[in-house]
């Protein structure tokens, strides 16, 4: 089984690289970070050479229980180096 998931989440990633992505949104939150493609991903993200981001996964009142910034429950936890990371391998972040 674990075969299989790191070749379709290889296969994925080597499509979406090829059509110019750069980065990967995360989710921090509890319930994601037990997902076996995260994990994956994790294990092996120095061979996709991707950046990664994170987010409340908040997309407005369809998901109620989600806030915008600190997901749900207060339960999200983007790591400050992750906002490092981009800034200094990415353009430059403007506010709009």
């Amino acid at each position: 089984m674990r075969s299989k998931i790191i070749y379709l989440m290889t296969a994925i990633l080597t499509f979406f690289i090829g059509v110019g992505t750069v980065a990967l949104v995360s989710s921090f939150s509890p319930h994601a970070s037990d997902s076996v493609l995260i994990k994956n991903f994790y294990e092996h993200e120095a061979d996709f050479n991707l950046l990664v981001t994170g987010g409340s996964d908040y997309h407005g009142e369809n998901k109620p229980d989600i806030r915008l910034g600190t997901g749900r429950a207060g339960n999200l936890c983007v790591p400050d180096a992750l906002l490092a990371t981009l800034k200094s391998t990415g353009p430059p972040l403007t506010s709009s």
